[in-house]
């Protein structure tokens, strides 16, 4: 069994080996602007994903790891074809040829199926709450029912439709007959507050202008992608979310959210069929989720109710993944920003360098088994150190990372460009 080679011990020669099981914990990675998190965070997915049948799912903020199915043409040529036997889908709205411009990358334009949500969900993402907006879940319940009585899969357009012909019924309370030939169900119609049709329908209308719906039935969605990729015989092995390809906030957050709730599913589902026959081997594998920024997505305290959803679902992935085979790697330079409830299931730190002292301090009450002197060496680390702690060594180990083997996405100011003496008009 290959062993995972993430960095040399700084006063030994050789690769650290670590404890291959330990790989499988939450684990998180902490280290201020640039300290080489994306290259230490790619350098470890490598290894994984080339030394291990698991899975990687990478939420990318910032599009670090846009380019991370690339092999990069300076270091390790004997990593390139490997690498590139690996299967990588990327959800991304960019055209194709800019993302892959060698076709290895299979681009997933990202397609939410408004019918494949629970009114739950539909009233979460049209801003209402299940349980205080009871008339607008009403509505959108029967909505529902109304738009999926004769298809299975129907659009947000055929779910408007649907609301501006109960309108129709609304305000003739069904006694005669109005432009609508859809079936409506046999209701009393002075249940169904017009008001409470018009607040549906202006927020439904708002969510349509988000870049993620489809325009007909049936349209591969993310669905299709997560059932494919979660399937125990699927080969897929690497799966991208880019998000700034979506330009709005509220579509990014969505896909977050759509994405995290499917591989809960699947991985239930999983587990369910293997619980079945506990005599024979158990063919699935770990699914690693990784959370770049993860104090925007798993944040101590969330604003709106998209972005509470996906704390919520991540939350539960920490507390009860295990079993079901998936496990949170959260990046971040903010520590003290994310979640106790999340944080306290960690298992594995890397910690580069830090200077920030409520970061620090936190870390410290956060994980108490670590000695506070360990964890205050991060203010002398330099680029591309670390201090390693959890399951996958004995005990703490600083480390000096090895490079990443693949393309880095993103680009920073570059100095020779503007540390020069302006041109003369």
């Amino acid at each position: 069994m290959d062993e995972i080679e993430i960095g040399v011990e700084l006063n030994g020669d050789g690769p650290v080996a670590l404890n291959m099981p330990g790989v499988a914990a939450h684990t998180a990675v902490f280290a201020q602007t640039g300290a080489g998190k994306s290259f230490l965070v790619g350098r470890y997915l490598e290894e994984i994903l080339l030394k291990t049948r698991a899975k990687v799912v990478i939420l990318d903020p910032n599009s670090d790891f846009l380019k991370f199915g690339q092999p990069s043409t300076a270091r390790d040529e004997g990593f390139a074809p490997k690498w590139k036997s690996i299967p990588v889908d990327i959800l991304s709205n960019r055209d194709p040829a800019s993302v892959s411009p060698d076709g290895h990358e299979c681009i997933r334009r990202v397609v939410i199926d408004w019918s494949g949500l629970s009114p739950l969900e539909q009233c979460r993402y049209l801003g209402f709450s299940g349980a205080l907006d009871y008339q607008e879940f009403i509505t959108v319940a029967l909505a529902n029912r109304v738009a999926g009585a004769d298809k299975a899969h129907y659009t947000l357009h055929d779910f408007l439709a649907t609301l501006r012909q109960m309108r129709d019924h609304v305000r003739f309370n069904g006694e005669r007959d109005t432009p609508s030939t859809a079936p409506m169900p046999d209701i009393d119609w002075n249940l169904l507050p017009e008001q409470s049709l018009l607040k549906v329908y202006t927020e439904a209308f708002k969510l349509s202008e988000l870049e993620i719906w489809p325009e007909a039935a049936g349209t591969p969605s993310v669905d299709d992608v997560i059932r494919e990729f979660g399937a125990i015989d699927s080969d897929r092995r690497l799966l991208i979310l880019d998000l700034p390809s979506l330009d709005q906030q509220l579509a990014q957050s969505m896909l977050a959210d759509r994405v995290i709730e499917l591989l809960w599913r699947s991985a239930r589902d999983n587990w369910m069929e293997a619980v079945k026959d506990s005599n024979s081997d158990d063919p699935r594998v770990p699914i690693f989720i990784v959370i770049d920024e993860a104090h925007n997505l798993v944040p101590a305290e969330t604003m709106g109710d998209v972005e509470g959803s996906v704390k919520a679902r991540l939350t539960r992935i920490a507390a009860e993944g295990r079993k079901y085979g998936l496990f949170l790697v959260l990046v971040t330079q903010r520590p003290s920003r994310i979640s106790y409830d999340v944080l306290s299931q960690v298992e594995n730190l890397f910690l580069m360098k830090l200077t920030n002292r409520i970061d620090l301090g936190f870390i410290e009450q956060t994980f108490g088994s670590l000695d506070p002197a360990v964890i205050r060496q991060a203010e002398r680390l330099s680029l591309g150190q670390l201090i390693l702690s959890g399951r996958l060594v004995a005990e703490p180990v600083m480390l000096r990372g090895l490079p990443r083997r693949t393309q880095e996405g993103g680009r920073n100011l570059q100095a020779s460009t503007w540390i020069r003496p302006p041109v003369p008009a």
